[in-house]
């Protein structure tokens, strides 16, 4: 698991990692979640999530938003929007989890 890996990683190349994922998640994200998150542009979203230091932080925090991000580049678009929403909702949708997990660990809403 990529999560495993980045632990013990420098930053750069963890820095590499998150960016690798945000390019992957953010043309989905503005695609198949219409709530007008980055204003439905591609290249927004991914500025704001390479922009996010969380995932990069070497703290619970940090792991904790490394894996909801790795989460939510691995959710289909059909559920995406679940998944984005899913911290509001019952706990069955795709990476409520690891955004409960970084809710909790990062003591603030999720970003992603």
């Amino acid at each position: 698991m990529l999560l495993a890996a980045c632990r013990d990683q420098p930053l750069e190349s963890r820095r590499a990692d998150v960016e690798e994922l945000c390019a992957d998640y953010c043309p989905r994200r503005v695609t198949c979640v219409p709530d007008g998150y980055a204003a439905g542009d591609p290249a927004e979203c991914e500025r704001k999530c390479r922009a996010d230091e969380r995932p990069l932080e070497d703290s619970a925090c940090g792991e904790a938003s490394l894996a909801a991000l790795e989460c939510l580049s691995a959710v289909a678009c059909d559920e995406l929007a679940a998944a984005v929403a899913g911290i509001a909702g019952p706990g069955d949708s795709a990476c409520f989890a690891e955004l409960r997990e970084q809710q909790d660990r990062c003591d603030l809403t999720p970003q992603y």
